[in-house]
């Protein structure tokens, strides 16, 4: 079996303090559970080959070599000053465009969304562009059979097995904040070997559906929205202090209605 997990840079003080950490770039919450998961499965098999796959600045090429200490078998970093400016459309079809060069693939592996964008999109293009179904709300890998995969879903307050025909694109649904806990001759042999790095002339992408040219999201303006709280001190006995609580919750209750 070949896998291929997305693997979304993200920066890193969005995720961590950014005096605790050296690094500019770090996974995608979503994205190193995804990760996990997917290593799991050569627990099961070691004859499975995992290829992590991400598209962004070079500067977060450093995980993918920490994605080949974590087990991964090859590492594949999508990078090109063409692909600046690309949404989720031209994003899913860099990514898909990729995992075709890789020719045969049955499973790609996805994180349900990026903590910096937060819209879910990627998956589904992915699938519709390599047209394959696509399944959600994953929780874990269970295992095989009958050469098909098993897996955890939960979606709402519903959970199920599901036996998944391959190849296909999945997508779990929760995240991890732990790194990964590599050891320096792991990190040592991964960097030996070494990343590819593919820009589009290598994938064939055509260079209007990458970048700016194959984006339909159009970004007018940024504007910072700034909420401030206000504080009220409530002196007075406790029954004076229940008596302003009841009053405020009854005032909210009229608003609504």
């Amino acid at each position: 079996m070949r896998i291929v997990v997305c693997i979304k840079p993200v920066r890193t003080e969005m995720v961590y303090k950014t005096e605790d950490r050296n690094e500019k770039y770090t996974f995608n919450p979503y994205d190193l559970y995804t990760l996990e998961q997917s290593l799991s499965l050569k627990k099961l098999d070691d004859s499975i080959e995992i290829i992590a796959l991400s598209m962004g600045p070079m500067d977060a090429q450093h995980l993918l070599v920490k994605s080949l200490a974590m087990g991964c078998d090859d590492g594949i970093i999508l990078n090109d000053s063409a692909f600046i400016g690309s949404d989720t459309l031209a994003t899913s079809y860099v990514l898909a465009t990729a995992i075709k060069k890789l020719n045969k693939v049955d499973l790609i592996v996805c994180g349900a969304k990026s903590i910096d964008g937060e819209t879910g999109q990627v998956v589904f293009g992915i699938a519709e562009r390599l047209k394959l179904n696509c399944i959600q709300h994953l929780k874990k890998v269970i295992g095989f059979e009958d050469d098909k995969l098993i897996l955890e879903q939960e979606n709402g307050d519903r959970r199920l097995d599901l036996s998944l025909n391959l190849p296909a694109v999945i997508a779990f649904k929760d995240f991890t904040l732990k790194q990964p806990d590599i050891s320096l001759l792991l990190h040592k042999r991964a960097k030996q070997k070494g990343i590819k790095i593919w820009n589009a002339d290598d994938i064939e992408a055509d260079g209007n559906k990458i970048g700016n040219k194959g984006s339909k999201t159009k970004v007018i303006g940024v504007q910072n929205i700034v909420t401030k709280r206000e504080r009220t001190i409530v002196n007075g006995s406790i029954a004076d202090k229940a008596k302003y609580l009841t009053e405020l919750l009854s005032l909210g209750s009229n608003i609504k209605n």
